[in-house]
C-alpha cells in the first residue's frame, strides 16, 4: 500500500465499525421494546455489520492490488 494507505483503510474499517455498533446497539434497544420484531432485527443487524464489514475489506483489497500492479510495472 501507499504510505497512508493503510492508515486511511484503517480509519475507514474503524469507522464503519463504529458506525455498525452504533446502529446495532439502537436497532436492539427500541427492538427490546417490541418483542416481536426482536428477531428479525438482530439478524438484519448481523447481515447489515457483514455488508459493511466485507465492503470496506473488498475497497481494502481493490486498492492493495491496484498499487502493487503498478509498482511491480514502474
Amino acid at each position: 500500500m501507499k504510505p497512508g494507505g493503510i492508515v486511511r483503510f484503517t480509519a475507514t474499517l474503524f469507522t464503519a465499525t463504529l458506525f455498525t455498533a452504533t446502529l446495532f446497539t439502537a436497532t436492539l434497544f427500541t427492538a427490546t421494546h417490541f418483542t416481536s420484531t426482536h428477531f428479525a432485527a438482530v439478524h438484519f443487524m448481523a447481515a447489515y455489520s457483514a455488508a459493511v464489514f466485507a465492503a470496506a475489506y473488498s475497497e481494502g483489497v481493490e486498492r492493495s492490488k491496484k498499487y502493487h500492479a503498478a509498482a511491480f510495472w514502474a
